[in-house]
């Protein structure tokens, strides 16, 4: 497959909360980075995939391929609700993934955290959204959350 299709093929299964589908194009040594948490490897990303999408209500999906200096990328949107609040999010993401052997071996996704922030912790996110400490807050929540979810 080309990149392209994989990249399309990646998309389409997260639009229909596949996680399996996604999860099928990781290679086992992958690297996955994004803000919310951080650098995750395989087996971390794969669980995250799997916490986001197995139990989800509710999910505007769309995506598209696109060309950011030169190289095919893909800017997917997603809407949701999250937290206890059920804060009301749209996120923009630019996803960036380098492919060996019909497999993702790097997926790079980053989003405007500030705005984020804003959406989903409200107050809190709005004041300190843009500070690293905030955000390295949140990646370690994110992480507490997903090493219970892998401990279930």
């Amino acid at each position: 497959m080309t990149k392209i299709e994989i990249m399309n093929k990646f998309y389409d299964a997260f639009s229909k909360a596949d996680w399996k589908t996604m999860n099928s194009l990781y290679a086992t040594d992958v690297v996955f980075e994004d803000n919310a948490f951080g650098e995750l490897d395989h087996k971390k990303v794969t669980s995250m995939w799997q916490m986001l999408l197995e139990n989800k209500e509710s999910m505007d999906f769309s995506f598209q391929i696109i060309k950011v200096d030169g190289v095919d990328c893909v800017n997917w949107v997603t809407k949701y609700e999250f937290g206890p609040k059920r804060n009301k999010v749209t996120n923009s993401v630019i996803a960036k993934m380098e492919i060996e052997n019909d497999k993702i071996i790097y997926h790079k996704d980053e989003f405007d955290f500030k705005v984020w922030a804003k959406q989903a912790i409200g107050f809190a996110g709005k004041l300190f959204g843009g500070k690293k400490w905030f955000q390295r807050k949140i990646q370690q929540a994110a992480n507490q959350k997903l090493d219970q979810f892998m401990g279930k």
